[in-house]
């Protein structure tokens, strides 16, 4: 568990980050997605996506090691794991003459990350600008999904029916004040989740365009949802509760565009910047706090469906949202 958790913050290794041949292409960089291997041997992979002009990384959940000492543990590590699936950091990108620069504010400064770019058989080698250290360099290699461990999904397994055991039927009637009297009691209205530890309440939700403030790097238009979370007063705070995580464990959206499968959208970048800070912050027991999570829509006409739900499936709600007038 320690393993994941500490994983959550090495994405921020790029951010720090300031030659092989022939000269390179923004075709030869959305030829595929790339990996970066960890360098130390508990260091997790990332995964580097390239768009015409904007760089994505995100952590490789299937190279991270399990440190679980038993099913609980084990099932602690999976959340932390479809946590770390949603989160990624993207920048936008110019390459002319094989140097790369990574913007961080959306324009080009003395901060920006600077790379000469080279090919190395299949690979590509980022050198940052002025490092005479190879250990510096970051080598992009063709990126190949690694195939589930049979064994870890048994063991997933087992945790499931293990908790299943516990879990009981969603009651609406017991469902008053801001919170519950029990887990099984949960229940989602539409616009809030009431739980027994905390409790999610949908403030606003807005369609953001590509360019506009919120979705400035994005490609496609997204769905914002502004929230607050609120912790039970008597909750003993035996494991913290932050927005990020509560939203994520209990949340997602769903267009039906699909004849054939469920499509489940996948979480943007923040919409809001102001919650840059304290979106993953641990909330006192009685407190609360805001934030705002986004999805990438597929098209701009199918209604979006929130569905929400425990961390083993069990549906306590939904609602759907129309996109147009």
């Amino acid at each position: 568990m320690k393993n994941v958790i500490g994983f959550i913050g090495a994405l921020g290794f790029f951010l720090l980050l300031g030659g092989c041949t022939s000269n390179i292409e923004t075709k030869d960089l959305t030829a595929n997605d790339w990996i970066i291997e960890g360098k130390k041997k508990d260091d997790p992979d990332t995964i580097v996506n390239f768009s015409d002009h904007v760089v994505t990384f995100s952590i490789d959940t299937s190279s991270i090691p399990s440190s679980s000492k038993d099913e609980w543990e084990a099932l602690g590590e999976e959340f932390a794991k479809q946590l770390l699936d949603q989160m990624s950091y993207k920048f936008e990108y110019t390459l002319k003459d094989n140097t790369m620069v990574w913007k961080k504010d959306g324009k080009i400064s003395k901060k920006d990350a600077t790379y000469t770019v080279a090919k190395d058989e299949k690979n590509l080698v980022l050198t940052p600008k002025d490092s005479k250290d190879k250990k510096d360099n970051l080598i992009l290699k063709p990126y190949a999904k690694k195939s589930e461990d049979s064994t870890k999904i048994s063991e997933t397994s087992s945790v499931k029916n293990r908790v299943k055991e516990t879990t009981t039927t969603s009651s609406k009637e017991k469902a008053t004040g801001d919170f519950v009297e029990t887990a099984s009691d949960a229940v989602f209205d539409g616009t809030t989740l009431k739980g027994n530890t905390y409790t999610i309440k949908i403030t606003k939700h807005a369609v953001i365009q590509p360019g506009e403030t919120g979705n400035e790097y994005g490609e496609k238009p997204v769905i914002a949802f502004w929230y607050d979370t609120l912790v039970n007063p008597t909750y003993d705070n035996n494991t913290p509760v932050n927005p990020m995580t509560a939203w994520i464990i209990n949340f997602k959206a769903i267009q039906d565009n699909d004849p054939n499968s469920v499509n489940e959208l996948n979480v943007a970048s923040l919409p809001d910047q102001q919650f840059l800070d304290s979106q993953t912050q641990d909330i006192k027991p009685g407190g609360t706090v805001s934030n705002a999570v986004a999805y990438e829509l597929d098209d701009s006409t199918t209604p979006v469906t929130l569905v929400a739900e425990n961390g083993l499936g069990k549906e306590f709600g939904k609602t759907e949202i129309p996109l147009s007038n």
